[in-house]
């Protein structure tokens, strides 16, 4: 069984087998030390458009959305890896989305971005018959919903943010500061399912989200699935908090549109 399949499972006994028994939705698995020096709040969300084309309108804290657009959409890119005997033919369609927030009641973010609406690869054999492998193509279709790439603007401050989702490891992006790159914070994702046998899993109601990384401490982690959470350190320089904030408010706003990745 692949390792979707199992999450598939796990989410079925978690909404069914969690209310019925009595459990209480667990949180996402941070550091002690974040989680007892900082503020949380819940995150709310509301769609915006029908049926999920638009960003999310998030708000938590003394953060909300003023609103969110798409301006572009249908757009695709081809890339064509080859190998010894099968070509990979990748088909991206995204669109350009915008967000405008406000913090603190006292200065506003904009945020110009990159969604990912549909990944298809192709897995084609250039060799036939000839190396005995299979001569039908294989696909494999994706529909999610998340950022690609984000330029992050704040109307009191001059310093701007770029965000690019990574595929190494666990990181699921990167929030760059382009005046410095050498401010660096990674986004990984989490959940609580890590190292359990199957049958652990199965009676345990799942737990998804996110944890802001810098200099190699957690920062900041956000909840996804079922309970809506943020966390954000108490010690953080108040321009990276407010640019970490305004990231996961995107962030959270493209998951939620499309449910991407189960999360």
């Amino acid at each position: 069984m692949n390792r979707i399949s199992k999450f598939v499972i796990v989410f079925i006994f978690g909404f069914v087998l969690g209310p019925a028994s009595g459990l209480t939705q667990p949180d996402i698995p941070i550091n002690p030390d974040l989680k007892s020096n900082c503020e949380s709040w819940k995150i709310k969300v509301k769609q915006n458009g029908i049926w999920g084309k638009k960003p999310a309108m998030i708000s938590f804290g003394q953060l909300k959305t003023i609103s969110t657009e798409t301006e572009k959409s249908g757009q695709s890119s081809k890339q064509v890896d080859r190998e010894l005997f099968w070509k990979n033919i990748r088909t991206v369609n995204s669109s350009e989305s915008s967000m405008a927030l406000e913090l603190n009641g006292t200065d506003t973010a904009t945020i110009s971005m990159l969604t990912v609406k549909e990944e298809i690869t192709k897995e084609k054999n250039v060799a036939g018959t000839l190396t005995h492998v299979n001569r039908d193509d294989e696909e494999l279709y994706h529909v999610s919903s998340w950022i690609d790439e984000m330029i992050l603007q704040f109307q009191n401050d001059s310093t701007s943010w770029h965000y690019s989702k990574w595929e190494t490891g666990s990181t699921f992006g990167v929030l760059e500061k382009i005046q410095d790159t050498s401010v660096k914070v990674f986004l990984l994702k989490v959940n609580n399912l890590e190292g359990k046998k199957m049958k652990e899993m199965m009676f345990s109601q799942p737990a998804l989200g996110f944890v802001f990384e810098y200099q190699g401490k957690q920062v900041a982690a956000f909840q996804t699935l079922m309970k809506q959470m943020i966390w954000v350190s108490n010690g953080l320089d108040p321009l990276l908090r407010k640019a970490i904030l305004a990231t996961a408010a995107a962030v959270m706003a493209t998951v939620k549109s499309g449910g991407s990745n189960g999360f």
